[in-house]
């Protein structure tokens, strides 16, 4: 049977409405400089106020594709043990919307050149579908009613971070929701539904003007299967930045540019080129990604001076 992009759509949409328990941060490959989205416990990590945002093309191609888009700010205070950040975030596929805000805390524990941070999150989510954008007209879970849910839910992390390395572990959402015949959700606690993420990188010098970079995102729930994403960077006089990957979840190569328009600025693109799966299969052209990242400020100190 010959898959169609409708088809796929609907399923898509069908699954993020029955196991929104999930609650499934959004892939994007530019994970590296938005860290702070999926770990609280990274919020002041490069030691002035910082924003970043991300819009991604999903699935391009087909009709209905996603698209993300992805809004951080988070600065160290005056006490330079605390950081306070704010994370937005906009899901769209077909006619299902999911819209999130964040606040994050982080505590950090100066540990010589490097820190110690422990974060804190607490948000809401905002959840839609249009009946009239879906295929399943006669499904009984929706009761032919446009679905709007606000959710509740709160994250905790860890994150260590130096000069030359940078690991972190993360639960975004703690709090689960089983979808009910009705529509409507019923908040529970439960571990095994939870997301959890680890991340972790590093850099050496190459020699000359050549930094080399490594850095991994393992998304794990226990109730599933988990999703990998790894990137081999080079960085040229700290100013050029190239990026070649691989993510498990769709089985996509990953390739991402970076340039650094000053020491406050920088503006980066990214392409996911599908290899095979469901979404390939549907005639996707891949997945495009522009990054922006503005520092409102800039310290030859910061921890991490070289990151884009």
């Amino acid at each position: 049977m010959k898959l169609t992009a409708r088809a796929i759509l609907s399923t898509v949409m069908c699954m993020q409405v029955i196991l929104l328990g999930a609650q499934a941060l959004p892939h994007i490959s530019s994970f590296e400089q938005n860290y702070v989205f999926y770990n609280p416990a990274a919020v002041g990590n490069q030691e002035v106020l910082t924003a970043n945002f991300v819009y991604k093309a999903n699935w391009t191609g087909m009709k209905g594709g996603a698209r993300t888009e992805i809004l951080t700010a988070h600065t160290p205070l005056r006490n330079p043990a605390v950081a306070l950040g704010l994370s937005v975030h906009h899901d769209a596929i077909g006619g299902w919307n999911n819209t999130g805000i964040s606040l994050d805390y982080g505590y950090r524990i100066k540990m010589g050149s490097n820190r110690l941070s422990f974060g804190l999150q607490a948000g809401i989510e905002g959840n839609s579908l249009k009946v009239t954008l879906r295929d399943d007209q006669y499904d009984q879970a929706f009761n032919d009613k446009n679905l709007n849910q606000y959710l509740p839910n709160f994250g905790t992390g860890v994150y260590y971070y130096s000069r030359q390395y940078w690991a972190g572990v993360s639960m975004p959402r703690i709090v689960y929701y089983e979808s009910k015949t009705s529509g409507k959700y019923g908040m529970q606690f439960n571990l095994t539904q939870s997301e959890y993420y680890i991340s972790g990188g590093g850099r050496f010098h190459a020699g000359g003007k050549v930094v080399i970079e490594s850095s991994v995102l393992i998304r794990f729930c226990p109730a599933s299967s988990a999703s990998l994403t790894i990137l081999g960077s080079a960085v040229y006089s700290r100013v050029l930045k190239a990026s070649l990957g691989f993510r498990t979840a769709e089985k996509a190569m990953i390739v991402l540019l970076n340039y650094q328009i000053n020491r406050q600025f920088s503006l980066g693109y990214g392409y996911d080129a599908n290899l095979g799966g469901i979404i390939n299969s549907a005639g996707s052209s891949g997945s495009h990604e522009i990054n922006i990242n503005y520092r409102f400020g800039y310290k030859v100190n910061a921890s991490d001076p070289r990151n884009f």
